[in-house]
């Protein structure tokens, strides 16, 4: 027990709390003095010179003299964080056979990328190892200290089940049941932290929305059809991280089982890459998906009919869903990612047809439809967004 009844545990959680205040304060700003992130973050000046002092004894800031001050008296000192010496690795395992990896600093810059499709792994553990040996490769190349790596963030098209802490309803068979988070963790010997797509894109595009634009939805289409939403600044997770979970409302046409539930006219067996590939080449598209679908935007940028009816189709069942977020959540901003976004352009007007058909509670006040066309890289964003916010540095 601590004074006046406080847990030691509270104590220390108040100065983590204040060290990630901080930061935040610090991390895309290098020209504020200890009196100004005072003032910023309502700590004391007293609690922002230690941790700052705290900080600096780890490498973690540095303080520079401000040169363009010319008055007479004590020169002040920027503090800067050390964006450049400290990095999150991003995993994104949300397609099946594709391998794609980051690792970017602090403010979003990437130090190497990988990529990789067309890959045959017989379980987790072993696109898990394969990754890891990729790693060391660019790691040592490059000379970046293991230590200055703070996590690792990983997309993956299904839900982190919180309690069981395993994949479930996942797009890519052989994550399915798998402890993914203790894997990685133990294979990489670094702290990991596993999310469906849409909940790391959506953290991304909010924190960059900034704070007028809090209550946002983000549906990323790739191996499944997964939702990212954003409820006054908060993540909705529910209970064990299945909050919203949109992949089996029952508004699809294909006469097809879903892959995962075996039940008919699950939204995501029309609206995933496969999804839009058997309606336009029936199973001859499912052989090399890669392939098959950079054929089929192709076309559908062309102008060929088929392409254009498969688009049509799935553009109405989009809107669909989109009307049934928008009267459910009733965002400002409706977000979509993920592989269709070279096609976004043509599908987008049967959207907006559809939702404006729909929009009981908002009258005609059609939401603001925009197509994250660095989806990939808002991933890698949101996984460094919730590394650093996981992270205690002293």
């Amino acid at each position: 027990m601590g004074v006046g009844g406080m847990m030691i545990n509270d104590v220390i959680d108040i100065k983590q709390k204040n060290v990630k205040d901080i930061i935040k304060c610090i991390r895309f700003n290098d020209e504020l003095t200890k009196k100004d992130i005072a003032q910023r973050t309502g700590l004391s000046f007293s609690t922002v010179s230690n941790i700052c002092n705290a900080l600096k004894a780890k490498g973690i800031v540095d303080e520079i003299k401000d040169i363009s001050n010319y008055s007479v008296g004590r020169t002040p000192h920027f503090v800067r964080l050390n964006y450049d010496r400290f990095f999150v690795l991003c995993l994104d395992l949300q397609l099946e056979g594709f391998l794609k990896m980051a690792l970017m600093d602090l403010r979003y810059n990437i130090i190497f990328k990988h990529e990789e499709h067309a890959l045959k792994f017989s379980g987790a553990s072993e696109i898990v190892r394969y990754s890891y040996m990729k790693f060391k490769h660019y790691s040592e190349k490059l000379g970046i200290d293991r230590e200055n790596i703070i996590g690792i963030g990983v997309a993956i098209s299904g839900i982190f089940d919180t309690v069981k802490e395993t994949v479930v309803s996942c797009a890519v068979p052989i994550f399915e049941n798998q402890p993914l988070k203790q894997m990685i963790s133990d294979i990489y010997g670094m702290p990991a932290y596993v999310d469906n797509e849409s909940n790391l894109s959506v953290i991304a595009v909010s924190a960059q929305e900034g704070f007028e634009n809090k209550n946002l939805v983000y549906i990323y289409i790739g191996e499944g059809t997964g939702l990212g939403v954003m409820v006054d600044g908060n993540l909705l997770r529910g209970h064990r991280g299945y909050g919203a979970e949109i992949g089996h409302i029952p508004i699809g046409r294909l006469n097809k089982p879903c892959y995962s539930c075996g039940s008919y006219r699950c939204v995501e067996t029309d609206l995933s890459i496969k999804g839009f590939l058997y309606k336009y080449d029936g199973e001859n598209g499912l052989y090399d998906v890669s392939t098959s679908w950079n054929r089929f935007v192709s076309n559908v940028l062309k102008g060929e009919r088929k392409a254009l009816e498969v688009v049509e189709e799935n553009g109405f069942i989009l809107g669909e869903l989109v009307s049934i977020l928008v009267n459910m959540f009733d965002p400002n901003i409706v977000y979509v990612g993920g592989v269709i976004t070279p096609i976004f352009d043509k599908l987008l007007p049967f959207i907006q047809t559809e939702v404006r058909k729909r929009l009981v509670v908002r009258g005609s006040e059609l939401p603001s439809i925009k197509c994250d066309y660095e989806s990939d890289y808002s991933m890698s964003k949101g996984s460094c967004e919730i590394i650093i916010e996981k992270w205690n540095p002293i």
